[in-house]
């Protein structure tokens, strides 16, 4: 089709649309290939977000036409780093859903009410708990012999979003009916870890593909789509799984999920070997929310609120990988409990 006749075409929908009931869109779902080439499907979203909103200010639509787009938060992120970042900047059509600790815990809190009887170790009177449910409200954290309260433990494992909370919940309901079987009064603390590792440990290694497809795509040599090869590049194969296999040996040479500023440096440099300087892997980590970094609040990771820097501060002391790497790429923990938080 030629330019010609998108005009023409977009000249008919619009007299066609006055003579309609208003029309209302809802696109979503358009990021489940997102993994596969993230930086290729970033693009995408964001040209949808300025063609939505070049719509929004066509005085000829007259408010007919209504379209409400999902798309992620490094889209938005890279649109308020753009030079039309001004025009966005407290637009009042756009929603940020955001997740942090307190909103994933009202709806951890929620899901628990939402639970039968059957599923809780100790009997419900009232407000239902942690403690009816797991028989327990605290745990012994043996590894950084620290005493934690379990709603911590639980929601740290996580990235912070409901599907990850239903997942680990419906793990631990599964629990709960194994011990009750057995007449005990509580889930024991060896169980909750164990539990909370294997799903730590899927959600890590979710993460770490997605990385490593971001990494794949990057290294894609020019033109590589004219000769028919992009796909090796852009798809989950042998190449992508040998690049995540890459990315787990680098965090694990590090080890530990704290170090230093001079550490960093040594990653950037071997994972600059390893992938001939064509992506930046601290950076990449910390748009998945794998790598985060000590600020005078806690441990800070990638959110939009960020305003959206996608290069990882190389001049703070302390980066630390996020709780769930400990579990996917198996390193050890030190200091303190890493809770992750998100800047309003």
């Amino acid at each position: 089709m030629h330019c010609g006749d998108w005009e023409d075409l977009e000249y008919s929908l619009v007299d066609a649309i006055h003579n309609c009931p208003p029309l209302f869109f809802y696109i979503d779902a358009i990021d489940d290939q997102y993994h596969s080439a993230p930086m290729y499907w970033l693009r995408c979203q964001q040209g949808l977000f300025y063609h939505v909103m070049k719509l929004l200010r066509d005085p000829r639509l007259g408010g007919r036409l209504h379209i409400v787009v999902c798309i992620r938060d490094v889209v938005m992120s890279s649109v308020y780093r753009s030079e039309h970042a001004p025009r966005y900047h407290n637009e009042p059509h756009i929603r940020a859903l955001t997740w942090n600790r307190e909103s994933i815990g009202y709806l951890l809190s929620k899901k628990l009410e939402r639970l039968t009887p059957e599923l809780f170790m100790t009997p419900t009177g009232g407000r239902r708990t942690i403690q009816d449910w797991l028989g327990a409200e605290w745990l012994h954290n043996v590894e950084r012999g620290e005493i934690e309260e379990i709603t911590d433990y639980l929601l740290r494992h996580t990235r912070l979003i409901p599907r990850d909370i239903v997942s680990l919940g419906n793990d631990l309901c599964n629990e709960v009916l194994v011990h009750k079987r057995r007449e005990r009064a509580d889930v024991p603390e060896e169980a909750i870890r164990r539990v909370v590792s294997q799903a730590a440990c899927r959600f890590g290694n979710a993460q770490l593909r997605q990385c490593a497809n971001q990494v794949s795509a990057d290294t894609m040599p020019e033109r590589a789509a004219d000769h028919g090869y992009s796909h090796v590049y852009t798809t989950e194969n042998g190449y992508s799984a040998g690049v995540e296999r890459d990315i787990r040996d680098l965090i694990r040479m590090i080890g530990v999920d704290r170090f230093d500023n001079a550490t960093l440096h040594v990653l950037r440099f071997c994972a600059n070997e390893r992938f001939n300087n064509a992506t930046d892997l601290p950076s990449v980590l910390w748009q998945n929310g794998l790598l985060g970094y000590e600020d005078g609040e806690g441990v800070r990771f990638y959110s939009l609120s960020d305003l959206g820097d996608f290069t990882l501060p190389d001049d703070v002391e302390s980066y630390v990988f996020h709780p769930i790497v400990i579990d996917s790429a198996r390193i050890k923990g030190l200091g303190p409990v890493v809770r992750p938080h998100f800047r309003d």
